[in-house]
Parts: C-alpha cells; structure tokens; sequence
C-alpha cells in the first residue's frame, strides 16, 4: 500500500504450480503475472514500471515453442512477436522503434522455407519479401528506399526458371523481364534506364530461335526485329536510327532464297533495293537510286533464264532499256538515249 512493498497474490491452480501476481508499488519493481497453463509451461506478462525495461508476453502454444510478445517503453529495444505455426518454425514479428532496425515478418509456408518481409525503418535497408512458389525456388520482391539498389521480382513458371523482373532506381541497370514461354527458352525484355544498352525483346516462337526485338535509345545501334517463319530462316528487319545502315527487311519465301528489302535511311551511295524469288533461283529485282549515278532497275523472269530487264537512268549518260524475250531466242529491245 504503501512505500518499498509490492502488492502480491499467489494462488494455487493445481499440485505445486501457483498463480502468482506482483504488482509494485513504487520502485524499480515491475508488474508481473504468472499462470501456468499446462504441465511446467507458465504464461507470463511483465510490464515495466520505469525504465527500460520492456513489456512481455510469454505464452506456450505447444510443446516448448512459446508464444512471445516483446514490447519495448523505451530505448532501442524492437517490438517482437514470435509464434510457432507448426514444428519448430516461428511466426516472428520484429518492429522498431527506433535505430536502424527493420520492420521484420518470418512465416513458415512449407519445410524450413519462410514468408520474410523486411521493411526498412531508415538508411540504406531495403524492403524485401520472399515467398516460396514450388521446391526451392522463391518468389522475391526487393525494392530500394534509398541507394543503387534495384526493385527486383523472381518468380518461378516452370521448372528452374525464374520470371524475374529487375528495375534500376539508378545507375546503368537495366529493366530487365524474363519468363520462360516454354522449354528453357526465356522471353526477355531489357530496357535501358541510361547509356548505350538498347531494348531487348526476346520471344521463343519455334525450336531454338527467338523472336527479337532491339531498339537502341542512344547511340548508332538499329531497331532491330528477328522472328524465325520457317527452319533457321528469320523474318528480319534492321531499321538505322543514326547513320549509315540501311532499313532492312529479310523474309524467306521458299527454300533459302530470301525475300529482301533494303532502304537507305540516310543518303548516300545505298539505294532502295526489293529482291524476290518468283521460281527456281531466279529472283525479281528492284533497285532504285537515291542519289548519284546509280539508276532504276527492274529485273524479272519470264520463261528460261533470259530476264525481262527495265533500266531506267536518273541522271548521266544512262539510256532507257526495256528487253524482254517473246519466243525463243528473240527478243523485243527498246532502246532510247536520255
């Protein structure tokens, strides 16, 4: 009631065991309930008065894994739950209240595998969870509060391979995608944040060979498109962004022969050039200038190997020609000067 002396009950539950109260008065003694719940196993509360010393809970759930709340009043003591969900594994809780301590959350899903979040208070800590998806393999999300550290996804599909997602808060790292569409065959997106790396899309359409797509942000790096439409043959196109490469498109019709367009983006020397195979290896053929003496050409097969040929100057000395055979060996000629 009065001066050093606490307040105390104790109060028997069954054989030895006691139900204890003590409760302070005044002093550095703190308040503290004991009960036993089963067997040896007591639940426990202790509450701080003055101090630092920090409020608990200790409660057994089953066996000897304890249920414990760890509260702090004062000081860099963290705020902690750890509860047993099955086994020998732990719920956990940690929270901070101050310093550079994490917000913390472990669960057991399956095994010795754990749901971990990590939140960061301050610094340079970054926010994580980790989840396991199927065997070992887990699903990570890690995010920067401050620093070079990248946001960071890892989600496994399929197997061993892993959907990832990486994105820089800063620095030259990359956005980067990957997910399996089947096989070991990734399907892959880069996009540079800074600097020379060109966006990258990678797409497993057949087999081994990937579609692809490149496009350079800075740099003389071509827009770039690659998908396979039979065997190892690809659809192609290459499209200059700065200086001197030429947009290209690559297309197989049959066999090897390619059907090909070539343009020049920048001028120059190259010229517009179209080349398709109609039969055999015989191909048909346009070339166009885009500056200089080059001149305008049509070239296609009519029967045999003679051609039907139009040439057409653009500027020079170049004469206008149409040939094309009609029967046999003889052929219609026009011929006129420019």
């Amino acid at each position: 009631v009065s001066g050093s002396t606490a307040f105390l009950i104790k109060w028997p539950v069954s054989g030895s065991t006691t139900f204890l109260i003590k409760w302070p008065v005044s002093g550095s003694t703190v308040f503290l309930i004991k009960w036993p719940v089963s067997g040896s196993t007591v639940f426990l509360i202790k509450w701080p008065v003055s101090g630092s010393t920090a409020f608990l809970i200790k409660w057994p759930v089953s066996g000897s894994t304890v249920f414990l709340i760890k509260w702090p009043v004062s000081g860099s003591t963290v705020f902690l739950i750890k509860w047993p969900v099955s086994g020998s594994t732990t719920f956990l809780i940690k929270w901070p209240v101050s310093g550079s301590t994490a917000f913390l959350i472990k669960w057991p899903v399956s095994g010795s595998t754990v749901f971990l979040i990590k939140w960061p208070v301050s610094g340079s800590t970054t926010f994580l969870i980790k989840w396991p998806v199927s065997g070992s393999t887990t699903f990570l999300i890690k995010w920067p509060v401050s620093g070079s550290t990248a946001f960071l996804i890892k989600w496994p599909v399929s197997g061993s391979t892993a959907f990832l997602i990486k994105w820089p808060v800063s620095g030259s790292t990359a956005f980067l995608i990957k997910w399996p569409v089947s096989g070991s065959t990734a399907f892959l997106i880069k996009w540079p944040v800074s600097g020379s790396t060109a966006f990258l899309i990678k797409w497993p359409v057949s087999g081994s060979t990937a579609f692809l797509i490149k496009w350079p942000v800075s740099g003389s790096t071509a827009f770039l498109i690659k998908w396979p439409v039979s065997g190892s043959t690809a659809f192609l196109i290459k499209w200059p962004v700065s200086g001197s490469t030429a947009f290209l498109i690559k297309w197989p019709v049959s066999g090897s022969t390619a059907f090909l367009i070539k343009w020049p983006v920048m001028s120059g020397s190259t010229v517009f050039l179209i080349k398709w195979p109609v039969s055999g290896s015989t191909t048909f053929l346009i070339k166009w200038p885009v500056s200089g003496s080059t001149v305008f050409l049509i070239k296609w097969p009519v029967s045999g190997s003679t051609a039907f040929l139009i040439k057409w100057p653009v500027s020079g000395s170049t004469a206008f020609l149409i040939k094309w055979p009609v029967s046999g060996s003889a052929l219609p000629s026009v011929h006129c000067c420019v």
